[in-house]
């Protein structure tokens, strides 16, 4: 059997960057949405109005929580396959 090699795994290091691409993109929404609620008087918004403010806010961070488990996963991945080529992937 070929051994494998770094370049073999293009495609997961490829798909890492996509996935932070897009979990950076919910960071920033995210943020965004913060300062503004930080910044305004929330009482004086209607009570619809406002749960669905927090209903988005809350959809954006389990979009996040969700694209940050998959990376998690993806780099489990790559560690196992490095390690299954035998070489050591840190240094201690």
């Amino acid at each position: 059997m070929d051994k494998c090699k770094v370049s073999d795994y293009v495609l997961l290091m490829k798909q890492l960057v996509d996935s932070q691409e897009v979990l950076l993109e919910y960071h920033i929404k995210v943020e965004a949405m913060v300062e503004m609620a930080l910044a305004k008087d929330l009482i004086d918004y209607p009570a619809l109005k406002l749960h669905t403010y927090l209903w988005a806010l809350s959809d954006l961070v389990g979009k996040a929580k969700s694209y940050n488990e998959d990376i998690i996963s993806t780099l489990n991945n790559i560690v196992t396959l490095l390690t299954n080529l035998g070489e050591p992937i840190f240094d201690s």
